[in-house]
């Protein structure tokens, strides 16, 4: 089990650690977390979000389990924007899903992208000026995506799947509940 803590005075300097899901030592894998992380299929690395407020950017970071091999795999300007905390990995671990909230000072500004774990290129993969994205996660074959986001008019956060690596994002679910998180099982069938 990984989970970040956080202090209620500084949340955006929260320390990941891990332990046993029988138990036992609680043991610090590293600090300067700021949410949540998304682990590789393989289990081996994850990823992060990390915003410097000095430097004025928002970093999708990686590195190995263990803390090590820190890095930036791609980063944009705060005052462009910044990544969402809702990210995950593809199957196939070539590319980890992003949102990304636009500061044009509009409603609607969040567009969702697919960052190559190889060498950090972003691609975006919609065009919906979604209001938010609070929760992606890849299908089983890594030819798309579902998400739980809203346009600018709507309260509700309905459920799209979107194809990649191209394709029109379309709703799975319509009705008018708002949903916040999605996940899916290695074993669903084919979307």
């Amino acid at each position: 089990i990984y989970f970040v803590e956080s202090e209620v005075i500084s949340p955006t300097d929260g320390t990941l650690y891990r332990v046993s899901v029988l138990g036992g030592f609680v043991e610090k894998v590293m600090a300067g977390i700021q949410a949540r992380i998304a682990l590789s299929p393989d289990n081996k690395h994850f990823v992060f979000v990390r915003r410097d407020a000095p430097a004025k950017r928002s970093s999708l970071m990686i590195g190995d389990i263990g803390g090590a091999g820190m890095r930036e795999l791609t980063s944009i300007g705060l005052d462009e924007g910044t990544f969402g905390y809702s990210f995950d990995w593809s199957p196939n671990g070539e590319y980890v899903a992003v949102p990304v909230y636009f500061n044009s000072g509009a409603v609607g500004t969040c567009e969702l992208f697919a960052a190559a774990t190889k060498d950090g290129t972003l691609s975006q993969l919609t065009n919906q000026r979604w209001s938010s994205v609070r929760s992606v996660a890849w299908t089983k074959d890594s030819r798309g995506l579902l998400a739980v986001a809203g346009e600018e008019s709507e309260v509700e956060r309905p459920i799209w799947h979107v194809p990649f690596p191209i394709g029109e994002p379309r709703k799975v679910l319509a009705d008018s509940s708002d949903y916040s998180a999605l996940s899916l099982s290695p074993t669903t069938p084919r979307f």
